[in-house]
């Protein structure tokens, strides 16, 4: 095993740690490297998008306590004066709309300086995703929507996942600019292991610092120069929800999760999901889950558990 914690709890499991060092975060990814030989049958619904009359044109669904609805109502009607960039990506430069830089220093501020974010994780997942072809990508966390807006504009399907009003606003708005209705669906809801209705906590001036409000979630709060709540109280829903969400047939993915601390709460969630879709990797943010104790390694043995059952 390669990377950061390759400690006695991991030196037999079947996965490689790649830790990525930034400014302010730690990130790792996890490929999944054991030979599968059969794969369980997705038994998704197979429902097309075009039964549903998206009114913008972006393909929005919201979860309930029970089922999925099409509903994109987030898109319409956007703030007037939205902050326009451009999101530079090696498969060609796509339109981003983005929060004012004294706001939110990180995202926002390196996209109007350099038209870019975190180029090399870009880099890093279409790598990975030009190894095979059929691998498609889901962003849990998706902020602006810089990581969908780069895969879907290499030409993956893209499932983006994304709580926060203020965020959805400008990524419609980038979606519908870039003509990337086609290749991403947005998820209007927040990631648990259950499904309630919470708050989401400010970073400040730190948009993608963005958190659910939990006295669980302390990590995050201890770190994070906090400070008051948005309006938004949003719905959660699980991970393993996404396996019927309308017209979802992915068959292998690489997931991309920023979500704050609660990584441990959306892979827990998930069980299902990774019993039934081929994960080939994930790129999380580490640096909420680096204590080294038991409790916070157990996400990557959630994650890993399900691939370790499936090995025939």
């Amino acid at each position: 095993m390669i990377g950061w914690q390759a400690g006695r709890y991991f030196d037999q499991m079947p996965v490689a740690i790649l830790n990525v060092n930034q400014t302010r975060t730690k990130n790792a990814l996890f490929p999944f490297t054991q030979t599968i030989n059969k794969i369980i049958p997705n038994t998704f619904s197979q429902t097309s998008h075009s039964k549903y009359n998206f009114k913008t044109g972006v393909h929005v669904f919201r979860h309930d306590l029970i089922k999925w609805n099409a509903d994109d109502n987030i898109c319409d009607n956007l703030p007037p004066n939205l902050k326009k960039a451009t999101l530079h990506t090696a498969h060609g430069d796509t339109p981003i709309y983005v929060h004012n830089p004294s706001e939110d220093i990180h995202v926002s501020g390196s996209l109007v300086r350099s038209r870019t974010w975190e180029p090399h994780l870009l880099n890093l997942m279409a790598g990975h995703l030009r190894k095979d072809p059929e691998l498609q990508f889901i962003d849990l966390g998706a902020n602006l929507g810089v990581f969908s807006l780069a895969m879907a504009k290499f030409g993956r399907q893209v499932i983006a996942v994304e709580p926060l009003s203020i965020n959805l606003h400008r990524f419609c708005a980038s979606i519908k600019a870039g003509k990337l209705t086609e290749k991403i669906t947005i998820v209007y809801n927040a990631l648990s292991d259950k499904r309630e209705n919470v708050s989401l906590g400010i970073d400040r001036r730190n948009v993608g610092g963005t958190y659910i409000v939990n006295n669980k979630n302390m990590n995050k709060v201890k770190g994070s120069s906090v400070g008051g709540q948005y309006k938004d109280i949003v719905m959660t829903a699980k991970l393993d929800d996404i396996l019927k969400l309308p017209g979802f047939d992915f068959k292998k993915v690489i997931i991309k999760m920023d979500v704050e601390g609660y990584e441990n709460f959306v892979l827990n969630g998930g069980q299902n999901f990774f019993d039934q879709v081929d994960v080939q990797a994930v790129l999380m943010e580490w640096m909420w889950q680096r204590s080294g104790n038991l409790e916070d390694t157990k996400c990557i043995q959630l994650a890993i558990s399900g691939r370790r059952q499936r090995r025939f």
